[in-house]
């Protein structure tokens, strides 16, 4: 007389909104993106902040190095 009838919804509605269809995993990837994102602007303010007035060529050679390219690359997929 205790037991809970448990009801599954086998509708094949996705909800729009999820990701990964858990709500938790959606969240925590949400919070590994934000922080990815938060990382990428510092180390951008960062080279901003310590190159003063920034050339092209110097830019240039910022972005293409391949910890910058990964480091974009990964920002991006966020």
């Amino acid at each position: 007389m205790g037991d809970v009838l448990m009801i599954k919804n086998d509708s094949g509605i996705k909800s729009a909104t999820g990701l990964t269809g858990s709500g938790s995993r959606d969240w925590i990837i949400q919070r590994i993106s934000a922080v990815v994102l938060a990382v990428y602007s510092v180390v951008l303010l960062g080279f901003f902040l310590t190159h003063g007035d920034v050339t092209y060529l110097e830019w240039s050679s910022f972005m293409t190095s391949l910890p910058m390219r990964l480091f974009s690359l990964v920002a991006v997929l966020a």
